[in-house]
């Protein structure tokens, strides 16, 4: 079956080749002509190309020249302008100049005009402050200062005499007054004296009998202004305070004794007589009346029994003597008698040879007393007449006193008068000394201005000047560059139309010499494309030829003989299913082998992997036997440290004793200790410290702890006492506002009202609500209604610890006038007991101040404070 497939296919592919055979003879009489007709083309185009190249050499040549021709143009044209520019520069900079120059005349101008109108100006104002004569106005009132002066030291005088003149008069007064109530005070002891006196009388006469007519005491017989009064009544006491009886004799008393006062003498007129012995008591009364010219002119008989003695020491040798020798006296030559049956004593002391009497009180005779009240009853006199006298004195004093101060008033006043007008013109003169020499600094100031002025204005006429020099310098030289600059325009108006001339020549060359250029390069693309063209079909004929001599021997092989191809097809037939029985008994043998080669490989793999196991486990035990023998080693070494033997231990060893229950035993403590850590060697001296520390902290927060607690304590009675007082003090504010609130608002209600139940925590709220408004939040009231609300509580907040003084700044400016009476109302309420000082600029306000304070000023830059006290003012005003 292969051998006939094999001669189609060769028929087959014969076919093919002699159709190849054609095809290529076909195709290479075609490219033989198309080689032909190239070669002529090229030839055309060789011949074409030699024709335009001297015509283009030709235009480039000329285009090189028009090209140099416009360079050298456009460089001299670009030359040319650069010197115009520079000309036309320094045009525009004469021109810049010239308007620089035209502007700073202007302004120069403008400049100096100004400059005059503030010559002007200041030379105006300087003649004004001329015309302000300040000196003759200082001169005026520095001559009304010096009468001023001289005025005061007068008035200073007058008021130095008034004050002492006043002074005397006063130290007169305080004179006269001392010595009236020193009068007064003197006769005030009298009367009470004289009225204890005679209380003292009026006792005793009370105590007595009643007595017969004609029956007085004895003692009023006496004188009461004698100085023996002493004498008489130590002996009228020892004998029971005698009567006497002057209408009655014996016979008439023995008949009437029922009516005689009980152990009482009763003497009779016979028992007085005018004459005294020497030495003895009566003659001493006797010369004492005669002296006195007393109208008593007799004593009682038994008085000359008893001898006067000087003193009580003369008293004593008397009684020595028993009055029987002769005293010898000095101012009694003649002596004392024989026949005293007693010696007295000024001092009333009374005494005899058997008996002494010792005198009562000064104040308890009734002498002495009537004596008393009667000296008391004349100095009485003398007093009261000497109080009329320093009253009528003093009354005068205190007129001329009067007189005094109400001249020194005025002196005064008028002095005030006279200083306020020297106080005055002193400001005026201060004021024109200060504006006299604000003058002349401003005249200074204006002069130097002035000359500044001047001076300026001189530079601006000078720069004047110079500017126009400068301008029609400036100008002249435009003028010449106008005309220069004209030729410069012609010149460069000619250069720019041979500039375009020669521009337009090199642009035709240049489009001329771009076409030939065309022309050339189609001609160069002909040549190349005709050259590539008969290139590539040499190149294809000569493939033609190789590929027809191929296909030739191929055909030459494909008609040779087909037995021979028979022959070798059957021989190669026969080889083929030799080789292929060959091949698969080696197939069977290569499959054979391959499997006994996987099965050993199998084996050879466990054998492998069972040696490294072993070789592994024996790594592992080699490695546990030289860990024992180093354990062994250090055991026995440990041992040997500690001077055991190894047998011994064994033999100590328990039965059940377990190397592995030990060993876990031992790990266990190992890791005991290894949680324990190093040893501490410095432990047992960190525990006594901290160990100290801790009982220090123990007590420190024992202290702290009780200290906490003291101190919670105190929060809760401060609490409790916060709480008590919070209430107390809410309520009591509670109560006054709402008793302040209606008398500010003239009605309504507020109270207070706590927002929380914690006292401790809480706010507070104040409810007002006006009369005649029912607010929900107090954004409803007006700013005055706001005020006064908040007026109430602050006045009752301030009436729970009130203080003296209390301070309003302005709190009545956002009242209005019916607000702000009854906001007077209520300091006029509550100023008795507190003195309000409030700052105010309501009329009404002040209205109500009994002490005005305001701030003026008088002068500018001097404030001033002015006091007035407004019920002075009131009197004032209606006096």
């Amino acid at each position: 079956m292969a051998v006939p497939q094999n001669a189609l296919h060769a028929k087959q592919r014969k076919g093919q080749v002699e159709q190849e055979l054609a095809r290529i003879s076909e195709q290479h009489e075609l490219l033989n002509h198309s080689i032909d007709e190239a070669q002529e083309a090229l030839a055309v185009s060789n011949e074409a190309l030699e024709n335009i190249e001297p015509e283009f050499a030709l235009k480039e040549a000329e285009l090189e020249h028009a090209k140099e021709r416009f360079e050298d143009a456009e460089q001299a044209l670009r030359e040319f302008n650069a010197q115009a520019r520079a000309q036309e520069q320094t045009y525009n900079q004469l021109r810049q100049n010239v308007q620089q120059c035209h502007s700073q005349i202007q302004s120069t101008m403008s400049m100096q005009l100004r400059t005059s109108q503030r010559i002007s100006e200041l030379q105006d104002e300087l003649k004004q402050l001329d015309e302000e004569d300040f000196a003759s106005q200082i001169t005026l009132l520095e001559e009304q200062c010096s009468e001023l002066d001289f005025d005061l030291d007068e008035a200073k005088q007058l008021l130095q005499e008034s004050n002492q003149k006043v002074s005397q008069q006063q130290d007169e007064v305080n004179a006269i007054e001392a010595k009236r109530l020193d009068a007064q005070g003197q006769l005030q002891t009298a009367l009470s004296t004289k009225a204890a006196l005679e209380a003292l009388q009026q006792d005793a006469s009370n105590n007595e009998d009643v007595l017969l007519d004609g029956l007085e005491k004895l003692w009023q017989q006496f004188s009461s202004n004698q100085t023996l009064a002493p004498c008489v009544e130590s002996i009228l006491q020892h004998a029971k305070d005698p009567v006497v009886a002057k209408s009655h004799d014996i016979q008439a008393l023995l008949q009437n004794q029922d009516n005689l006062p009980s152990g009482i003498k009763v003497f009779t007129d016979k028992a007085f007589v005018s004459t005294a012995r020497s030495g003895s008591l009566a003659h001493a009364l006797l010369t004492e009346y005669s002296t006195n010219e007393s109208s008593t002119q007799r004593v009682p008989a038994f008085f000359n029994d008893i001898y006067l003695c000087r003193n009580d020491d003369e008293l004593a040798t008397t009684i020595e003597s028993a009055f029987v020798s002769v005293l010898d006296k000095e101012d009694e030559p003649e002596g004392l008698a024989k026949g005293f049956t007693s010696a007295i004593s000024p001092s009333g002391l009374w005494a005899s040879s058997q008996w002494v009497v010792k005198p009562g009180e000064a104040s308890d005779g009734a002498l002495q007393r009537a004596n008393k009240i009667k000296g008391l009853v004349e100095s009485i006199e003398e007093t009261e007449s000497l109080i009329d006298e320093i009253e009528h004195s003093l009354e005068r004093a205190k007129q001329a006193l009067e007189q005094n101060e109400a001249q020194k008033q005025a002196i005064q006043s008028a002095l005030s008068q006279k200083e306020n007008q020297r106080a005055q013109l002193k400001n005026k003169l201060s004021l024109l000394e200060m504006q006299q020499e604000q003058q002349s600094t401003r005249t200074a100031k204006l002069n130097d201005e002035l000359a500044k002025q001047e001076l300026m204005l001189a530079k601006e006429e000078e720069q004047l000047a110079q500017l126009s020099e400068k301008l029609e310098l400036q100008e002249a030289q435009i003028l010449e560059h106008e005309v220069h600059i004209d030729d410069v325009n012609a010149k460069r108006d000619a250069n720019e139309r041979t500039t375009s001339e020669l521009r337009a020549l090199v642009d035709t060359l240049t489009s001329q010499n771009h076409e030939l250029a065309l022309k050339k390069q189609q001609l160069e693309n002909h040549q190349n494309l005709y050259s590539q063209q008969v290139t590539r079909n040499l190149q294809q004929r000569e493939e033609y030829i190789k590929n027809k001599e191929r296909l030739q021997k191929e055909l030459t092989q494909l008609t040779s003989p087909e037995e021979i191809q028979e022959a070798e097809l059957q021989s190669l037939l026969e080889n083929k299913s030799e080789l292929e029985q060959l091949k698969s008994t080696k197939q069977s043998s290569l499959e054979d082998i391959e499997q006994w080669l996987r099965e050993a490989e199998k084996g050879h793999q466990a054998l492998g992997k069972d040696i490294q196991t072993r070789q592994t486990n024996i790594d592992k035990l080699n490695i546990d036997i030289e860990g024992y023998r180093v354990r062994a080693n250090t055991i026995l070494e440990q041992l040997d440290e500690t001077q055991q033997s190894l047998k011994s231990i064994l033999e100590t060893l328990p039965e059940d004793a377990e190397e592995k229950r030990w060993q876990e035993d031992l790990e266990k403590t190992q890791a005991n200790l290894q949680r324990l850590g190093a040893v501490n060697l410095a432990a047992v001296e960190e525990y006594e410290t901290q160990s100290e520390r801790k009982s220090h902290l123990d007590t420190q927060h024992n202290d702290l702890t009780e200290a906490l607690e003291t101190l919670q304590s105190a929060i809760r009675k401060i609490d409790k006492e916060t709480r008590t007082r919070f209430s107390t003090t809410f309520e009591q504010v509670n109560e006054d506002l709402k008793t302040l609130f209606p008398k500010v608002f003239g009605g309504g209600s507020a109270y207070l009202a706590l927002t929380d139940d914690d006292l401790l925590e809480t706010g507070v709220t104040i409810m007002a609500r006006p009369p005649g408004k029912k607010n929900s939040t107090i954004h409803l009231l007006s700013g005055g209604e706001k005020a006064l609300t908040a007026l109430s509580l602050v006045f009752a907040i301030f009436r729970l610890n009130p203080a003296p003084f209390c301070l309003l700044d302005e709190v009545d400016a956002p009242l209005d006038d019916a607000n702000v009476g009854r906001f007077c109302n209520l300091v006029s309420e509550m100023s008795q007991t507190v003195q309000f000082i409030y700052i105010t600029h309501n009329k009404i306000a002040m209205e109500m101040a009994s002490h005005l304070t305001g701030v003026t000023m008088a002068e500018p830059g001097v404030s001033r404070m002015v006091a007035v006290d407004v019920d002075e003012a009131v009197a004032f005003a209606e006096a």
